[in-house]
């Protein structure tokens, strides 16, 4: 049983096109948020504190929205 099947009670599962969906929608807003953090760290002249995440949720966004839409 999935986790959240044992919290929720249900043994449900994601479907695949409930899976794609969810994907449409988070990676775009891991590029962006990314991309923020990207231009914050170019703004203040050095990548320091939290802004050096900003590359990797940018590129993970990209592999996950490339993998849901190619169907890999």
């Amino acid at each position: 049983m999935p986790i959240s099947g044992a919290l929720m009670g249900t043994e449900g599962t994601m479907t695949d096109k409930a899976r794609r969906i969810v994907g449409l929608v988070i990676a775009p807003l891991l590029i962006v948020i990314g991309s923020l953090l990207c231009l914050e760290g170019v703004g203040h002249g050095k990548m320091s504190e939290v802004f050096w995440v900003g590359p990797f949720l940018a590129i993970a966004g990209g592999l996950w929205l490339a993998s849901d839409w190619f169907d890999l």
